[in-house]
């Protein structure tokens, strides 16, 4: 009897070791985390770790034989040969990395937009994306991204991106750009699509954001967005009580002068940028390869109790017969 009650509870603990084991070996996989929108303007795109060293290549041709579906359709080498609208589905696919570019992350976005083309001089703000690489899944083969075109709220123009590391929150004067003005090439492909009039829903919070962005969503956190930079202010200066002395020669040079075309690219050039906020982390801050070898050991452990119960079952059972 006691024999048999011991039996019982090996057997037990062992199939409450297996199901525990099961479920922190698949908890993981199933859970892999997604890197937050990027925020950080001012140290993109090469103070953020994003390129390896050892990657020469830039945009596209940090990738091998890309071709993008919509709809589980027919495969076209760019994103501009597709024809999108809101609610359809985009799939990227490539077969491998360039040479020392092996490790990149590589991200699907899209983005609601104000007009049914690219103006780099109007943010566009960021909705969501499908990526792959450094702090989220691992890109393997079959390279595959899927992106459901369904921003969070009404967006009668969008602009979808193929880009190098996570997407950026905002593109544009008050954030940063993929490609345009920047020293490093990000953007591996772009569509945009839509119909006028462009304007989206308006954020509750602030109005000048699109409802659904990730903006959006963090001013409804409580976190502000990037403030306007301050206006401009002078110091009151103390009243001239002496006159000055009469100028008795002529200047001999003349002030430098720039032309309206240069400052108006510097200014298309020149990111506003306000405080740099760290969104809360939404996962787990155990390293995910111990949840999964506790789960292998405690795997282990329930199979070779299992094993063990039903060994001396049957050693019982043949002594009895």
């Amino acid at each position: 009897m006691r024999r048999s009650f011991d039996a019982r509870w090996r057997a037990l603990g062992g199939l409450l070791a297996l199901v525990l084991g099961t479920l922190l070996w698949a908890a993981p996989q199933a859970g892999a985390a997604e890197p937050d929108a990027i925020r950080d303007y001012a140290a993109y795109p090469l103070g953020l770790g994003l390129i390896p060293p050892t990657c020469q290549a830039q945009g596209a041709d940090v990738l091998t034989n890309v071709r993008f579906s919509v709809n589980g359709g027919p495969e076209v080498a760019s994103l501009r040969a597709s024809s999108m609208q809101i609610g359809d589905s985009l799939t990227m696919r490539w077969d491998g990395f360039a040479p020392g570019c092996e490790g990149t992350g590589i991200g699907l976005s899209i983005k609601a937009a104000t007009d049914v083309r690219f103006d780099p001089d109007t943010n566009q703000y960021a909705s969501h994306q499908a990526y792959c690489g450094p702090a989220g899944t691992p890109c393997a083969a079959p390279y595959t991204l899927t992106l459901s075109l369904t921003p969070a709220a009404p967006t009668p123009c969008f602009q979808v991106d193929a880009h190098i590391g996570p997407m950026l929150s905002v593109v544009g004067p008050d954030g940063a750009y993929y490609n345009f003005g920047s020293s490093y090439n990000m953007l591996i492909d772009a569509y945009n699509g839509g119909a006028a009039p462009c304007e989206p829903a308006p954020c509750p919070e602030h109005p000048e954001l699109p409802m659904g962005s990730v903006e959006c969503q963090i001013t409804a956190q409580g976190v502000p967005p990037a403030p306007e930079p301050p206006p401009a202010t002078t110091t009151p200066q103390p009243p001239v009580t002496a006159a000055a002395p009469p100028v008795t020669s002529s200047p001999t040079t003349t002030p430098a002068t720039s032309s309206g075309d240069d400052s108006a690219q510097g200014a298309r050039r020149t990111s506003v940028l306000g405080a740099q906020t760290t969104l809360p982390a939404t996962g787990s801050t155990v390293p995910v390869g111990n949840v999964a070898l506790a789960g292998l050991l405690l795997l282990q452990l329930g199979v070779a109790a299992v094993l063990v119960t039903t060994r001396r079952r049957a050693g019982s059972s043949g002594a009895d017969g």
